[in-house]
């Protein structure tokens, strides 16, 4: 064998095995790496909505100390009084299309409220209930009837 015929073999490159091998690994890899990103999405998602419901929890029991009841409106901008709370949430929610106190609060039942919070890119609903009785859960579910307008 000549010089030229050993540097021209050295020189060929991949063959279409090789290269059909890489493609397959790469499509491997790619089914499971997309699945568990979207995942990771979705509880970020859903933790930007808990997150505000808790921080509403959180400027409703100020209102409650404030003014003796719950709210049982939210604005993001103007003054809280007797039956509003002033709170914007978190920038990817908007008050009462992503985040609302559905119930409850103000004078006609000033000791409980339940509010609920869904992200716009995310299918789950969060919701609270709230309340000085024994029957409110204090706790953030998940639940399937979602009244938000951005549902």
């Amino acid at each position: 064998m000549s010089r030229i015929q050993i540097q021209r073999n050295a020189e060929r490159g991949f063959t279409l095995v090789e290269l059909l091998i890489v493609v397959v690994v790469i499509g491997i890899l790619a089914a499971v790496a997309i699945p568990q990103y979207n995942d990771t999405k979705q509880s970020a998602y859903d933790a930007t909505a808990k997150s505000d419901l808790r921080n509403l929890m959180s400027h409703q029991e100020h209102h409650f100390y404030k003014y003796g009841q719950y709210a049982s409106d939210l604005s993001a901008t103007g003054s809280s009084d007797s039956s509003t709370v002033v709170y914007s949430g978190s920038a990817d929610l908007s008050v009462g299309q992503h985040l609302e106190i559905i119930s409850g609060g103000g004078s006609g039942s000033p000791l409980e409220y339940t509010a609920q919070s869904k992200h716009p890119s995310s299918d789950n609903c969060w919701e609270v209930a709230i309340g000085r009785n024994a029957s409110s859960t204090n706790r953030i579910e998940k639940t399937s009837s979602c009244s938000l307008s951005g549902s």
